[in-house]
């Protein structure tokens, strides 16, 4: 069958049908089984059909897949390492590049691209099969297109419809500060003259009756987008044609009534109507105005946002791992905090102490790599780490105060807030439910009687008295009377005697000399 596959690569080699055994049928794959309409060139200079479909699927890898998905895999630069996949407030203009790199792929682009030059240099090889169901050049010619068209579909259904919703739009503001500060413009730009529309409305005199009320627009301008250059140069956007893209849809009525907008009006104001750029994560771009209220809630409510589950699975998987501990939940609870906050926080600060420490040309460790902490160096670091980690504790129970403290450690620790304790409940009342339902009793279920035994004065259908054990006497002389307890034979021989049945010697055997003579004498008396 491997063989059969390989040989299958080659669009010219088809098989005999009618050979019997599977060898037979491997070895008549060859150039001359071939339909009408191929234009066969010598062996040494056909490509294999797979082959061409790799080379294809390779180049798009290259150009366009692997970008994307190794920078949705990276962590934020702000949060730093381990923070993998919490990149929600680079994802919308992140949307915007996906869209951008897929268009250059799409109506032929792909054949200017070099990662796609080994592909249209083995397609050069393909022979023609005369209709496309013969995966011949006529295939590879429609192939690309259908891909991208395909592509695209998906991407507008599961990416551009999530990053471009007007729930999730305005996680731009914590991403790149250029288009930050047009998002804020365009917000306010809308904002003002609704405003002043309603004035009007409402036959306010301070307004200007003669104003027109027109769209806010964005510079005709290209920037480098910071922290989105992965393995294909830096990613450079034209800010007018990533605004319109991103907002074409938007309701921006909606936007403004977002509760994150609404609490953070002022600053937004400031950062449209700000001389320089500015950049919530560089304090020295806060000239005249301070952004601490807005960048905190970009860290905990649009940082917070995974752009995937993995991070959720591995959690999963921490769980599922602690589980097989066999202790409580409650317990499980315990560890997997305590892995999650110190022993995972601690590995990763732990491990670039010690780089630092190696690449200190003052240690005699230089010389060694570190790639991993141990020994005396584990325990030194992991004291030092936990006295900074207690400290922190303690700031966060004196910032929540005692009652909440105590609500969150009753929540964690009582085994009547986890997950079983909810779906006891909930099996309960199912049970409660469907006891109250009316059940059809079937006929297995119902009673057939009660078999009283010959002891009890009951008669019992011999058929039903099955020898499934018998003592070892009566297997020996099964017409002997026994009295053996849970012996097949007594309870036949017990049943016989209440219906006063009369037993008579088998057929063809023979009575022995002294019972001949009892029964002469019984019949001459």
């Amino acid at each position: 069958l491997s063989c059969a596959l390989l040989s299958l690569m080659n669009t010219s080699a088809e098989p005999i049908e009618d050979e019997n055994t599977l060898d037979e049928y491997i070895e008549s794959f060859n150039d001359n089984n071939t339909n009408e309409g191929y234009d066969l060139p010598s062996t040494k200079e056909k490509t294999p059909t797979f082959y061409a479909m790799l080379l294809w699927i390779q180049g798009f890898a290259e150009s366009y897949f692997d970008d994307m998905f190794e920078f949705l895999m990276r962590s934020d630069p702000v949060l730093g390492n381990g923070s993998w996949g919490q990149t929600a407030r680079l994802a919308v203009e992140r949307c915007y590049v996906m869209h951008d790199k897929l268009k250059e792929l799409e109506n032929g682009g792909w054949k200017n691209k070099p990662q796609f030059a080994p592909y249209l240099k083995a397609l050069e090889k393909v022979p023609n099969a005369g209709d496309v169901s013969n995966a011949g050049k006529e295939f590879f010619n429609e192939m690309p297109e259908k891909i991208l068209k395909k592509f695209r579909s998906i991407f507008e259904k599961h990416v551009v419809s999530c990053w471009c919703s007007d729930d999730i739009l305005h996680y731009i503001i914590g991403g790149n500060p250029t288009l930050a500060k047009h998002f804020a413009a365009w917000l306010v730009h809308y904002k003002t003259n609704e405003d002043a529309a309603s004035l009007l409305a409402a036959g306010s005199s301070s307004v200007n009756e003669d104003i027109e009320v027109e769209a806010y627009e964005f510079p005709n301008e290209s920037i480098t987008l910071e922290h989105h250059k992965v393995r294909n140069g830096d990613v450079v956007v034209n800010i007018r044609d990533c605004m319109t893209y991103l907002t074409a849809n938007a309701d921006i009525d909606y936007i403004l009534k977002r509760r994150f907008v609404k609490n953070h009006w002022e600053q937004i104001m400031a950062i449209s109507i700000a001389e320089e750029t500015v950049d919530l994560f560089d304090e020295d771009t806060w000239v005249g105005h301070d952004f601490t209220s807005l960048k905190e809630a970009v860290l905990k409510e649009i940082c917070i946002h995974p752009v995937h589950q993995q991070r959720c699975e591995n959690y999963v998987q921490l769980v599922a791992l602690i589980s097989q501990t066999h202790v409580g939940e409650v317990r499980r609870t315990a560890r997997a905090i305590i892995i999650s906050t110190i022993i995972r926080l601690f590995n990763k600060e732990a491990l670039e102490e010690k780089k630092r420490r190696v690449a200190d040309p003052n240690t005699k460790d230089k010389a060694k790599k570190a790639r991993r902490v141990e020994g005396a160096d584990r325990t030194e670091l992991l004291i030092k780490f936990l006295d900074v980690f207690n400290d922190d504790v303690l700031k966060a129970k004196r910032h929540l105060g005692d009652d909440t403290y105590g609500a969150i450690k009753k929540h964690v620790s009582n085994k009547k807030s986890k997950m079983s304790e909810e779906e006891r409940k909930k099996r309960i009342q199912r049970f409660e439910k469907s006891i109250k339902m009316t059940r059809t009793e079937v006929k297995a279920e119902q009673s057939a009687g009660v078999d009283v035994t010959a002891t009890m004065g009951g008669r019992v259908t011999l058929s039903l008295l099955q020898k499934q054990y018998t003592c070892a006497s009566c297997k020996k002389d099964p017409d002997r009377d026994c009295t053996a307890e849970h012996c097949a034979m007594a309870a036949v021989h017990e049943e016989i005697r209440f219906r006063q049945i009369k037993r008579r010697t088998k057929t063809g055997r023979r009575n022995s000399p002294s019972k001949r003579r009892e029964m002469c004498s019984e019949r001459t008396s």
